[in-house]
C-alpha cells in the first residue's frame, strides 16, 4: 500500500506478479465523503512468479482470482464493482472457456450472480505475446473501507495456517511443497520480488538465453536431489566445457597455461606442498561424520594458521588459498580448519569440489538458468500460498500451539509451526518472541558470508575456443582481483560467456571502486593473461553483467556462513536445533552438500519431516 496524498491510495498485493516501477496495481480513492472509487490495472493470466499458463482457460482463472485480489486489497467486494472491460485475443472461439470462467467470478457464495455493465473488446495481441485474455474493473465502496484498515495502525486480517515458511529459496520452497504435499496448510513468505534465493537468472540484452548470476553448476550423480528436480521440470542440462588449455596468473605480468587437469607451473616446492596439504585435507575430512562432529584440536586454528604452522610455500599458500575463496568467499585466515574440513566432506572430497569433471561440483549447467528451478517449484505451491514482497520482522508465541508472524507488508499469519529458511546471520532482522535460544542467537551473531561477485563477459562468439587459442575459459589468477574464470556458454542459443569469479578480499578491494573501474580491472587482468596478439578480443563484449552478492539486501553475502575458530566446537548441533516451534532449514545446515542447491534441497526436506511428523503427531 502507497499513500499518494490524502485522496488516493496505490496498492500492489503480494500474491500478484509485482508491477513495473511505471504503475500499481489497484488505486482507492475519494469522489466523496461517503464514497471510493477502486480502479485495477488489467489483470492478466500469469502466476505471482511470473508464469503464464498456454491454455486460454487456465488464463481465464487466474486473470479472475488475480482481479478478485486486487480488489479484496482495497476493500471492495464482488458486488461493488459497476464497469468490467474484457480484452480477448480470439473472443469468438474463446468464448466458451471465458463464460464460465466469468460467471464463477461473478457468483457469491449464495449463488447470486452480480452482472455490472461490461465492454468486450476484441484484440490482436496484448502487451506479450502469451497473453491471451486482460480484464480491469472500476468498482464504487460506500461507505468507504476506514482508513485504518489500510494502514498498520489497526491489526490487520490475520490467515490461519499449519506452517509458515520464511523464505523462498530452494530449502524454503522444498519445505513448503513437502509440507503442502502431506496435506498441511502452508504459506510461504519471501523479502525479495522474486523466487530462488541464491539463484538468480538474468536474460541476455540480446535475448540469447541467460546466465546465471548466482548458483550455477549441478552434478547429475553426486547431487542427485537438485538433478531430479532438474530432470522433473524437463530442464535441458549443458555439461561444462574442459577442452583446451587453462591459465594461471602466478602474479600480475606472469601468467602460464597448462592442459586440462594437468599439474600447474610452480617450483618443486610448491608442487610438493600443495600436495602434500591436499593429502592431509583429505585425510582428515574423510575421517569425519558429518552427523556427529565432536570437538576436535582442528577448530582451535584457521586454516592460514595451519598453513603457516606446516610451513608452506607462498605459491602453495596462495593456491590453496584461492580455492577456499571460490568455495567459501573468505580467505584462509577467516574459517576455522574444522569447519574447513566438515566442508569439504560435506561435499565427498577436496577432489570433487574443485573438479569439472564428471564427479565434480561443477559439471553440469541448466540451459534455462537455475533459477529455472526455484520457479518450477513456486508453480507447484498451492494457489495462494506463496506473499512476495513480505520480509517477516516479527515471530510471537501467543499460546502453546500458536504463533504469530508479521511482516513489514502489513501481513499476519497465525501457525502451529515456522520454518526459517534465511542465511543465519540474517535472524538479527527478525523480532523473536520469546527470543532465540543464547546459543542460536550467538551463532547468527558470529558466523560471516563470504564476499561473492560475478562479471559475465557476453560475447558474440566464444574468441577463447578459436583452434589458434585453444582455451577452455578457465583462467586463475593468485593475486588478481578475479580469481578464477570458466566457460559458461550455451552454444545452442548462441550464449557464449566467461564468468569471472570476484571472491575473498580481494573481491572486497575490488568492491569499493566504481562502476567503471570495475569492470576495466576484470576486462584488463583477463586481457593479460592471454597472448598479446589476443587480447583486443577480450574487450570487444557485446554486454557485461555485474553481480555482488553482499549488495542483496536479503543474502548480504554468499555461498553460505561460514564459522571461525571455536564455534564448531560448540554449536555443531545448535545450526539445526529447533527453537520452540521455530525450525531451521538452508543450506548452511545441511549435513551433505552445504553451501550448494543440493544441500539447500535436502535441507528443507529435513526440516518439513520435523514439522509434519510434529504436527501429525499432536
Amino acid at each position: 500500500m502507497t499513500p499518494q496524498n490524502s485522496h488516493i491510495i496505490l496498492f500492489n498485493p503480494p500474491t500478484i506478479r509485482a508491477p513495473r516501477p511505471s504503475y500499481s496495481q489497484v488505486a482507492s480513492t475519494i469522489i466523496s465523503p461517503g464514497s471510493h472509487l477502486i480502479t485495477t490495472s488489467g489483470q492478466v493470466g500469469t502466476t505471482v512468479t511470473g508464469e503464464t499458463p498456454t491454455s486460454f482457460a487456465a488464463q481465464a482463472k487466474l486473470v479472475f482470482q488475480n482481479l478478485h485480489v486486487c480488489l479484496h486489497t482495497a476493500g471492495a467486494r464482488i458486488q461493488d464493482i459497476v464497469k468490467l472491460t474484457y480484452y480477448i485475443i480470439d473472443a469468438g472461439n474463446h468464448h466458451a472457456e471465458f463464460s464460465p470462467a466469468l460467471m464463477e467470478f461473478l457468483t457469491d457464495e449464495k449463488g447470486n450472480v452480480h452482472r455490472p455493465p461490461a465492454t468486450m473488446v476484441e484484440v490482436k495481441a496484448l502487451a506479450r505475446k502469451d497473453w491471451l485474455l486482460e480484464v480491469e474493473a472500476v468498482a464504487v465502496v460506500s461507505p468507504p473501507p476506514s482508513l485504518s484498515t489500510l494502514t498498520l495502525s489497526s491489526p490487520p486480517e490475520i490467515r490461519l495456517v499449519d506452517v509458515v515458511v520464511v523464505g523462498a529459496g530452494l530449502s524454503g520452497l522444498q519445505a513448503a511443497l513437502d509440507i503442502q504435499k502431506a496435506g498441511l496448510s502452508c504459506a510461504i513468505l519471501e523479502a525479495r520480488d522474486r523466487v530462488g534465493g541464491k539463484t538468480l537468472s538474468r536474460p541476455l540484452a540480446s535475448g540469447k538465453g541467460v546466465v546465471d548470476i548466482g548458483a550455477a553448476w549441478l552434478n547429475n550423480k553426486t547431487q542427485p536431489r537438485i538433478h531430479e528436480l532438474a530432470m522433473k521440470y524437463g530442464f535441458e542440462t549443458v555439461v561444462q566445457r574442459t577442452d583446451g588449455d587453462q591459465v594461471i596468473e602466478l602474479k600480475p605480468g606472469e601468467s602460464h597455461r597448462y592442459g586440462s587437469g594437468a599439474i600447474p607451473p610452480a617450483s618443486k616446492r610448491a608442487l610438493e606442498d600443495m600436495r602434500r596439504i591436499q593429502v592431509t585435507l583429505e585425510e582428515e575430512a574423510a575421517k569425519i561424520d558429518v552427523h556427529h562432529l565432536p570437538r576436535s584440536d582442528f577448530d582451535n586454528e584457521t586454516v592460514a594458521q595451519f598453513l603457516r604452522r606446516n610451513e608452506v610455500d607462498k605459491v602453495a599458500y596462495e593456491v590453496i588459498e584461492t580455492t577456499i575463496k571460490g568455495l567459501l568467499g573468505v580467505d584462509a585466515t577467516e574459517l576455522s580448519l574444522y569447519y574447513y574440513l566438515d566442508y569439504i566432506k560435506s561435499g565427498g572430497s577436496l577432489a570433487d569440489l574443485r573438479s569439472d569433471k564428471s564427479n565434480g561440483a561443477q559439471y553440469m549447467l541448466v540451459k534455462t538458468g537455475m533459477q529455472s528451478i526455484s520457479k518450477a517449484m513456486a508453480t507447484d505451491l498451492e494457489l495462494g500460498s506463496l506473499f512476495l514482497s513480505s520480509p517477516v520482522t516479527a515471530i510471537t508465541k501467543t499460546s502453546s500451539t500458536a504463533n504469530t508472524i508479521t511482516t513489514s507488508s502489513g501481513l499476519q499469519f497465525n501457525a502451529k509451526k515456522i520454518i526459517i529458511s534465511i542465511p543465519t546471520p540474517l535472524y538479527r532482522t527478525i523480532t523473536f518472541s520469546p527470543p532465540l535460544s543464547a546459543s542460536k542467537a550467538t551463532l547468527a551473531d558470529s558466523t560471516t558470508l563470504g564476499y561473492y561477485a560475478k562479471t559475465i563477459l557476453i560475447y558474440s562468439s566464444p574468441w577463447w575456443r578459436a583452434s589458434e587459442i585453444n582455451l577452455n575459459g578457465s583462467f586463475t589468477s593468485l593475486t588478481g582481483h578475479v580469481s578464477f574464470t570458466r566457460d559458461t556458454s550455451v552454444p545452442s542459443d548462441s550464449q557464449y560467456s566467461l564468468t569471472c569469479f570476484i571472491v575473498g578480499g580481494t573481491g572486497r578491494s575490488w568492491s569499493i571502486l566504481s562502476p567503471i573501474k570495475r569492470r576495466q580491472a576484470v576486462l584488463d587482468q583477463i586481457a593479460g593473461m592471454v597472448e598479446e596478439e589476443h587480447r583486443r578480443k577480450v574487450y570487444d563484449t557485446e554486454e557485461i553483467i555485474e553481480q555482488e552478492w553482499i549488495k542483496e539486501q536479503w543474502s548480504q553475502g554468499a555461498p553460505c556462513p561460514v564459522m571461525e575458530p571455536g564455534l564448531l566446537n560448540r554449536y555443531a548441533d545448535v545450526l539445526r536445533r529447533r527453537c520452540g516451534d521455530v525450525h531451521f532449514v538452508g543450506t548452511e545446515t545441511a549435513f551433505e552438500w552445504k553451501g550448494y542447491m543440493e544441500g539447500a534441497v535436502r535441507a528443507g526436506e529435513r526440516g518439513a519431516m520435523e514439522v509434519i511428523e510434529a504436527l501429525k503427531g499432536e
